[in-house]
């Protein structure tokens, strides 16, 4: 790790950059939920929608089930998370335990308007047995709410979860064709900067 008391000229950042970009996820916060139904067990962990968003992998929504273990949901899962703002994203991020109950494999995305259309529909499948998936989509997308339908799950039981849900976008830097042209940017605004008065690396 280097420590500057200084900005980085434009000239040198390319030679700073040694891994892709990472990326920004939402705060979260305002967010709110619904879902086809809810299980009830803090014991295991498995509770309402809001436990998909309180950044605690040990809690999850889970679709509900009784004591035997049943699920007493008649569709095909679904949790639904309502931004409340707009959200512009190109990546999904889901976590689950890996091919636990209710670990989803074939997925459906719906994304909504703010006028609560859906304008945007995403299908495709979570590798089986891994926790931390990403979803990358075409573009970035604005939408208001996003729907998760589970269409099969990891393990083949009727069950679904979610133990963290986000949406998010790359951390841009400046590369290629666009980064000349940002150069000569900054060097027609710059120009009159005597680089004699910058200060130095500490």
């Amino acid at each position: 790790i280097q420590v500057l008391n200084r900005a980085f000229m434009y000239n040198e950042v390319p030679g700073k950059i040694t891994s892709e970009s990472e990326l920004v996820y939402s705060d979260r916060k305002g967010w709110s939920g619904s879902a086809c139904s809810e299980a009830n067990s803090e014991k295991n962990g498995d509770l309402g929608v809001s436990a998909a968003l309180d950044g605690n992998a040990n809690t999850r929504w889970h679709s509900a089930y009784n004591i035997n273990g049943n699920d007493n949901c008649t569709e095909e899962h679904w949790v639904k998370f309502d931004f409340n703002r707009a959200e512009t994203f190109n990546t999904i991020y889901y976590l689950c335990r890996g091919g636990s109950n209710g670990d989803i494999h074939a997925y459906q995305f719906d994304l909504y308007d703010e006028n609560g259309e859906i304008f945007k529909t995403i299908t495709g499948e979570f590798e089986i047995g891994k926790t931390e998936n990403h979803v990358t989509l075409d573009q970035s997308y604005t939408a208001y709410s996003i729907k998760l339908t589970a269409l099969s799950t990891q393990n083949g039981n009727n069950f679904a979860a979610v133990g963290e849900f986000n949406v998010a976008n790359p951390d841009p830097y400046v590369e290629g064709e666009d980064l000349e042209t940002t150069k000569a940017t900054l060097l027609a605004l710059v120009q009159d900067m005597n680089e004699a008065l910058y200060t130095k690396a500490s």
